[in-house]
């Protein structure tokens, strides 16, 4: 197998660019997820309606 110079520099390049970028891709993707879709009460708590009372220290 044969390997051209000029070959071996555009894989490089493509690795060493647009790897990274892909992978910052599927970040942003996934973290778009998180905050657009996330199930009720990970990111705010719940409010227990039944405790609606003031819990003030007398």
């Amino acid at each position: 197998m044969v390997f051209n110079g000029e070959t071996v520099i555009r894989e490089m390049i493509g690795f060493v660019c647009f790897f990274p970028l892909q992978e910052l891709g599927r970040f942003a993707v996934w973290f778009l997820t998180v905050l657009c879709l996330h199930p009720p009460g990970l990111l705010y708590p719940e409010v227990n309606e039944e405790d609606d009372h003031d819990h003030a220290f007398t």
